[in-house]
């Protein structure tokens, strides 16, 4: 949830994130909500496994685009709402807030709708 939208928004690699450990802790970070309402929904998941992935994306493709930064840079609308607009209704179903994947949700669809997209 967190590197997709996060490459999007600063169109480039996740590499810049290894660059950029702010960015990098950012990714941990929404990676953290998702990880949370992803337990309320009854998913088992293991966080380690989750930021050791983020570090290997950071560290290790740095030629990779994501989907959602392609689809930016094709001025294409984005699977923003399955993925991090999909968590946001799932958080609020159990009355919880997910203000950084809210936060980056948004501001995706507002690129979508931007003048020059």
């Amino acid at each position: 949830m967190g590197m997709n939208a996060l490459c999007g928004q600063v169109e480039d690699s996740p590499s810049l994130f290894q660059q950029f450990p702010d960015g990098r802790q950012l990714a941990h970070e929404i990676a953290e909500e998702a990880i949370t309402i992803a337990q309320f929904e009854g998913a088992s998941v293991n966080p380690e496994k989750v930021y050791d992935l983020i570090d290997y994306a950071c560290a290790d493709h740095t030629h990779h685009r994501p989907s959602m930064l392609q689809d930016l840079q094709a001025r294409r609308l984005t699977e923003i709402q399955s993925l991090n607009g999909y968590l946001v209704t799932a958080a609020r179903k159990h009355g919880k807030e997910v203000p950084l994947t809210h936060l980056i949700a948004r501001l995706i669809r507002f690129r979508e709708r931007a003048p020059e997209f």
